[in-house]
């Protein structure tokens, strides 16, 4: 779609080889789906997911369990996790979405301070 989400997804098949959980902030859910898709078709099945601001209640949970738990390795996220959420096991965190609100931005890099305690950010 736009250069940003074609530099995001050069960056995750280095990424995918050195970290073992990569969120990844994006700039639609259109965006999101495609990543995923093309992750999921070029790499391994199975290895993304998508998750944003209209995913059931009961998918998204399932979602984060699976990235929690190793079974997802990638989750692509537009407007769902942010503030609130903790995943110790967060080594990289990757923020490919603009905002212009100063509030999304700090909800964004608390996220990336809590839970990437030495893991890496883009």
């Amino acid at each position: 779609k736009n250069g940003l989400n074609n530099l995001i997804l050069r960056r995750l098949m280095v990424l995918k080889d050195v970290c073992r959980s990569i969120l990844v902030f994006m700039d639609s859910v259109e965006s999101c789906n495609t990543a995923a898709e093309w992750m999921n078709a070029k790499i391994c099945a199975g290895m993304a997911e998508v998750v944003h601001g209209g995913t059931p209640k009961k998918q998204r949970e399932a979602i984060v369990e699976r990235f929690k738990s190793g079974k997802t390795k990638v989750v692509f996220n537009y407007s769902a996790l942010g503030t609130g959420f903790d995943h110790p096991g967060l080594d990289c965190v990757i923020v490919g979405r603009p905002t212009f609100s100063f509030s999304s931005l700090i909800a964004h890099w608390s996220l990336i301070v809590v839970t990437t305690r030495q893991g890496s950010v883009i």
